[in-house]
This record gives structure tokens, sequence and C-alpha cells, in this order.
């Protein structure tokens, strides 16, 4: 299985990160084309049922992170590590915190910017992960929009991204835990250590600062695409999107 690389930014500042991820070099540049069971203008039952189920297993993790530490954990400069297939940095240390309740308008807010992302992508003609979209828009914006609240001062910049974890993989065939894999990405931060600024995904996902601690509610959604027709695999794009209501 091809490992893609993820955008490793995240903002708490109301300011708005956006991170470009490149396509590895083998990857066609041709005329690309959804995969099947997703025309790109929608999302499948499977992938639907896949974000549930991603959603799941994060709140198994925070609710005790310890037992999902590994004996031997893998670090930023190793090589040839898989951050897809297991918890592969410590996280013994990280303290438990309650379930992350679904929330459907996050949900929809995940599946519409998934679906701008392969759309980019397809476009392109190469795998495209970006926090602020081709108008400008991050996600505050689009979950204020939605109807999700937010204190106005949050989404005045339309770029701004306090929320927003977006995680990728490749595959030859479509795998039947497609959202745990891109959930063991997202935690691993590429073995990257602890911290806001290094490894993002892990702190946000995880609560592992007062901030994201205070998440209460979380949408995700899944999409795919095929760089070209004759492609021997696809590419998988998964938004998760964090929300709270007190700020």
């Amino acid at each position: 299985t091809q490992q893609v690389a993820i955008d490793n930014n995240m903002s708490r500042n109301a300011t708005g990160i956006a991170n470009v991820t490149p396509a590895p070099t083998n990857t066609p540049n041709r005329s690309p084309s959804t995969s099947p069971g997703t025309s790109g203008n929608g999302v499948d039952s499977f992938f639907r049922g896949q974000a549930k189920l991603a959603a799941e297993y994060l709140n198994q993790i925070r609710a005790n992170p310890a037992a999902f530490s590994p004996a031997q954990p893998a670090w930023d400069v190793q090589t040839g590590v898989n951050w897809h297939e297991g918890i592969k940095v410590r996280t013994v240390h990280i303290q438990a915190r309650p379930a992350l309740t679904w929330n459907d308008t996050l949900a929809r807010v995940a599946e519409a910017k998934a679906k701008e992302l392969v759309q980019e992508s397809i476009k392109r003609g190469t795998i495209y992960i970006c926090h602020i979209g081709a108008n400008g828009e991050g996600i505050n914006i689009k979950m204020h929009e939605a109807g999700y609240t937010l204190p106005e001062t949050w989404f005045q910049d339309r770029s701004s991204n306090n929320f927003e974890n977006l995680g990728t993989q490749w595959s030859r065939s479509r795998p039947s835990d497609i959202g745990k894999q891109i959930i063991h990405q997202l935690i691993n931060d590429g073995g990257a250590p602890d911290g806001i600024m290094t490894a993002g995904h892990r702190n946000s996902l995880l609560g592992m600062d007062d901030w994201y601690a205070g998440m209460k509610d979380i949408g995700i959604a899944i999409e795919s695409f095929k760089s070209s027709p004759d492609a021997q695999g696809s590419f998988y794009i998964m938004v998760v999107v964090l929300g709270k209501q007190a700020f």
C-alpha cells in the first residue's frame, strides 16, 4: 500500500492555514475519475458507514489512550514505517477524554469539503489537500453557514480554520477499514513529537490541550477518486471536523 503525505497544520488563532499535499512521483497525471461507489458528487453508504466507524474508533482511543500505546514506538526519522497500520507513537501519557458526539451538521460540512477536495484533485490530475478552498473559505465559515453555532469573530476571516483535520490514503483495493487506517495516520502524525505545532492532528483528536479538550462534537466524511481511468488504485480523502458549543 502506497502512503500519501497529509497536511500537518492546525490553527487555533482564527488565522486559517493552507497546506497542499503533493502527489507521489509515480502518480499518473492524466484524466482522473471518481472510484466505483462514489460519483464525486455524493458520498455512498460504504463511506458514510466508514465515517461513523472512524468516529467510534477514535472515541475508543480517547477513552483509554494508554491501551493503544505500542511497546516499541516509531519516530519521524524512521523509514519504511506504515503510519496507517496501528498506533505507532507512544500514547501512555495522554489523558483520557470523553467521547465526541456524532453531529449530523458537522458530517454534512465534512462531506461538502471532501467532495470539494476530490473535485479539485480531479481538476488538477493529482491529489490536492488544503484547509482553504479555491474560494478562499476555511472550515469555520462553512460550519457557520451550515447552522453550527460559532462566535462571529471566528468566521469573520472567511479563511479561518480551527476545527478541521485532513487525512489521506492510497490503496489498490477498497479497504474495509479505510476510516480506521486514516485515524491511525492522523494520530501518528508521521511520528512527530507531541505539540500543536508538531503533531497538530494528534493534539486535536485526542484533546491534548485545554482548547481541544473542550471539543464535544464530531463529523467525518470520506471520498475517493482515481488519478486516471486505468489507475491501479484509488486515493481516499477523509475530512474530520470537530466542534464545541461553548466558547
